[in-house]
């Protein structure tokens, strides 16, 4: 804390307004003593193209030099996400940072670049280094579901207290209350949808490899009808020679007995 000089938050929530708004996440961006750029964002749901996304945010607030400003103004830049879902082919971490770093060596490319993430999902594997900066207790405050709950997270920590009860204020409000509801519902919703969705697409999955199953029995049922085709092609053949044998024998029989020849077998 003695290393904050200043804060300022560039996009301030409004409640009453942004609450309700279809597009409405939870994204703070601030600058820290006046030199340092800090995006918070949570993500309850999983959209997907998680890092894609965040390295997006990350990089849009690097590019913060203006007109004329030489680039040892850059500011530094962190991103921190808060997700409440596991990123796929990344193992299970409670807190983890990413910079820029050499592939071999491992050597700092930049301190300026970093990308944060906090899932609330491994609370439990927190480090000692995590909770020597109460980042588990901080984050426990969004899994929280009782203020009996709340209480006991925030214990004597005055900030965590302190924040406890800015919550409490905002949400004794009916109005804000009725708000977050809102909200939560329409979260549920669209989780049902997005579950709905990947329902679809597994039975349309199933459909078309059962289509395919078909198409391929279908085939060989095809071939065997070919197969069978060309075998009552070969009878009739051989059918034909022998009807076209028999014929000739019966003529040939005719003529010898009109010649009063006569052959023993």
């Amino acid at each position: 804390m003695k290393e904050i000089t200043s804060i300022e938050i560039t996009n301030p929530i409004e409640i009453g307004s942004s609450v309700t708004a279809k597009t409405f996440s939870l994204d703070i961006r601030l600058i820290l003593n006046q030199s340092t750029v800090i995006n918070l964002e949570m993500q309850v749901l999983n959209k997907g193209f998680w890092p894609e996304r965040s390295i997006g945010y990350l990089a849009r607030s690097f590019d913060n030099l203006k007109h004329g400003e030489n680039y040892d103004s850059t500011k530094s830049v962190i991103h921190i996400g808060f997700l409440d879902f596991d990123l796929p082919d990344i193992p299970a971490e409670f807190y983890s940072t990413y910079k820029l770093l050499n592939v071999r060596n491992h050597a700092k490319y930049s301190d300026e670049f970093t990308l944060s993430v906090i899932n609330l999902k491994h609370i439990d594997m927190a480090t000692d280094d995590d909770k020597k900066y109460c980042i588990d207790k901080w984050a426990a405050l969004f899994k929280a579901t009782t203020w009996e709950e709340v209480k006991m997270i925030a214990g004597k920590d005055q900030y965590l207290n302190e924040a406890s009860a800015e919550l409490f204020k905002r949400l004794a409000d009916l109005g804000v209350q009725e708000e977050c509801e809102a909200r939560e519902q329409y979260y549920k919703e669209k989780q049902y949808l997005i579950e709905l969705r990947q329902e679809i697409a597994e039975t349309k999955k199933d459909l078309a490899k059962k289509n395919q199953t078909i198409a391929m029995k279908n085939q060989a049922i095809a071939k065997k009808d070919q197969d069978i085709a060309m075998k009552n092609q070969d009878i009739a053949r051989k059918n034909e020679a022998i009807d076209n044998l028999s014929a000739e024998n019966l003529q040939l029989k005719k003529l010898l007995e009109q010649n009063n020849i006569s052959i023993s077998f």
